[in-house]
């Protein structure tokens, strides 16, 4: 495995436990489809939460920053593939995004916009 690969699955292990604290549900790791991967998919009471993780080995990178208008497409298309192929209907949903530098882990719920 790749130190890229390894360091990316220790933020989603950590990203995951941050979650589940909050009283998130986790549904799915890792779910790809031909639009993309989704690295979480959670329920946080009756909305469907995609959880995009982002980590950086040092605290100066901006993790939040990493996303870019093409990353953002890719999400919000693979969200509603994973949503139509699962026939869920027209539940609440969102993408939020978990940045993960160092020690430091900040949850941002609502980060993609137009995911609403």
């Amino acid at each position: 495995m790749t130190t890229r690969r390894h360091t990316g699955d220790a933020g989603e292990d950590r990203a995951a436990t941050f979650l589940e604290r909050r009283g998130f549900v986790i549904v799915a790791r890792n779910w790809s489809c031909r639009y993309g991967e989704l690295d979480l998919i959670t329920r946080h009471g009756s909305t469907i939460v995609f959880v995009e993780v982002r980590v950086r080995r040092s605290s100066n990178a901006s993790a939040r920053g990493s996303i870019g208008v093409r990353k953002i497409a890719r999400l919000t298309a693979t969200a509603q593939h994973y949503l139509q192929i699962h026939q869920l209907g027209e539940p609440d949903w969102r993408i939020d995004v978990v940045t993960i530098s160092g020690d430091h882990i900040e949850h941002i719920p609502y980060a993609i916009e137009g995911a609403l």
